[in-house]
């Protein structure tokens, strides 16, 4: 059945790889991404001899053009280190590529052959890195020992001073994930008061951290090595102390523990309480309910090998990494163990026709759903407008995705969750009720990879299935 029957517009195409020329391209790019970015990728798979082959073949072909009076033990040396400083288009070196793959013996050769342990990544010190990996439990003991090797080499002062974006040290992070084992290493190396004393973008310290997120394994190690009144008693822009943190989440260990520190009871905060005053309010044990559908991943907006190529710096921003950066069991941050016990994971159930239709038109709807029939393959191609790729599954993944959004509602209204979270793709707040949307400022109209409106369908949905609960209106 060829387009016209099916009533679609002549917008449509298809772009299953029918265009040798652009396919060309593409596999030279390919091509030169794997010259490039080389030994990124052996590093990434733990490919030690290939590491070794990369490095000494680039000193090689180095001291094969070099002129007679060049240093030749200098000219390898900067060949060396411009291999191993190389960043991808994500800012990775081959270093950081070995860290986020957990290839501690890969990551401990490059350390070995001298790569910088000062480069960021996107931003985040090495160290931050390599905690950041540790979030997830069955990651600690590759951090443990990475940390090992990497801890010697810098110095304790600028490693336990140096911060992230939100401000935060090495030791906020190993409060915040709970990571008694690199807390113990990180303070084995004798970090200043004056380090332990830093406050994050929040104006928190470790010890506030540590409280928040009732860490005592952490609040244990960071009393042992330095049990000083500033830091137990240091206050945030607030005026709340640990202890007044500890009091307000009923966090009675680190109380007790605090106090046996030294920690004071009788500091006011700015509003005025002090740590007796404060109501301990009951956490809600509720979790967050998390909703996601394997078919949300087999919507492809491009091949599905570029989005695990380096160098191919035309992949599309709206692609299936959006939900592996939550999902992936390995690197996931919805994986992580500060946030294990907190969520509810839950698969979906398509969104009915009938809820859709109360946001979209019939015509529109069946026009996605035509188009996405005519591909034979999961990962065949087509546009659905100059934005919008589908693949086959594409439709499907829109109706998994609205139907998240519906059962979160139903989750919440009737009071098992306190909140919902629903880590789903195709996107859906461009599109309006036949799809793009005009006017005279924007003739060209709201694109941006949206196939159904999942806010407006959940929205129109709370409003008519729990009318009786006294849903009347939805705002943002």
């Amino acid at each position: 059945m060829d387009a016209t029957a099916l009533g679609l517009n002549e917008e449509w195409s298809e772009s299953s790889g029918s265009d040798d020329d652009d396919m060309e391209v593409v596999k030279e790019r390919e091509d030169e991404s794997e010259v490039m970015f080389a030994l990124h990728n052996a590093a990434e798979v733990g490919d030690i001899l290939r590491c070794n082959e990369i490095v000494t073949a680039q000193v090689a072909s180095a001291l094969a053009n070099a002129g007679p009076e060049e240093d030749k033990e200098a000219l390898s040396r900067r060949s060396t280190a411009k291999l191993l400083e190389r960043k991808d288009p994500d800012g990775c070196t081959p270093l950081h590529c070995a860290v986020l793959a957990r290839r501690v013996e890969a990551a401990k050769w490059l350390i070995d052959m001298g790569t910088s342990l000062t480069t960021k990544c996107n931003n985040a010190p090495l160290i931050h890195l390599v905690l950041g990996v540790a979030c997830i439990e069955a990651h600690k003991v590759f951090a443990e020992e990475l940390l090992e090797a990497i801890l010697p080499k810098l110095d304790p002062e600028t490693m336990c001073s140096e911060v992230d974006e939100l401000g935060r040290t090495a030791l906020h992070l190993v409060a915040e994930f709970d990571l008694a084992g690199c807390a113990k290493k990180l303070l084995g190396a004798n970090p200043s008061k004056t380090a332990l004393l830093l406050s994050d973008a929040s104006s928190q310290t470790v010890i506030h951290r540590a409280c928040q997120v009732k860490s005592l394994s952490v609040l244990i190690e960071v009393l042992a090595a330095v049990n000083d009144p500033d830091l137990v008693d240091k206050a945030d822009v607030f005026g709340t102390t640990p202890l007044h943190m500890c009091a307000s989440n009923g966090f009675s260990d680190g109380f007790d523990l605090l106090v046996a520190s030294g920690a004071s009871k009788k500091l006011i905060d700015k509003r005025g309480r002090t740590t007796e005053s404060i109501k301990c309010y009951s956490e809600d044990v509720r979790a967050t309910l998390i909703l996601s559908h394997e078919v949300c991943m087999k919507h492809f907006t491009c091949p599905p090998s570029w989005t695990s190529r380096r160098g191919l710096f035309d992949v599309p921003s709206e692609n299936i990494n959006r939900l592996k950066v939550l999902l992936d069991q390995d690197l996931g941050i919805l994986r992580s163990t500060r946030l294990s016990h907190r969520l509810d994971w839950s698969t979906p159930s398509k969104a009915s026709i009938a809820d859709v239709l109360r946001v979209h038109d019939y015509s529109y709807v069946d026009k996605i759903r035509g188009f996405c029939a005519q591909l034979e393959d999961e990962d065949d191609l087509g546009e659905l407008d100059g934005d919008t790729t589908i693949s086959k599954l594409s439709f499907d993944a829109a109706l998994y995705a609205a139907g998240s959004v519906c059962d979160a509602i139903d989750a919440v209204v009737k009071g098992t969750h306190k909140n919902a979270f629903c880590a789903v793709r195709p996107p859906g707040h461009h599109a309006g009720p036949r799809g793009v949307v005009t006017c005279e400022n924007d003739p060209h109209g709201s694109f941006g990879f949206c196939l159904l409106s999942n806010a407006a369908i959940g929205a129109a949905y709370a409003r008519n299935v729990h009318r009786h609960q006294g849903v009347k209106k939805v705002s943002r």
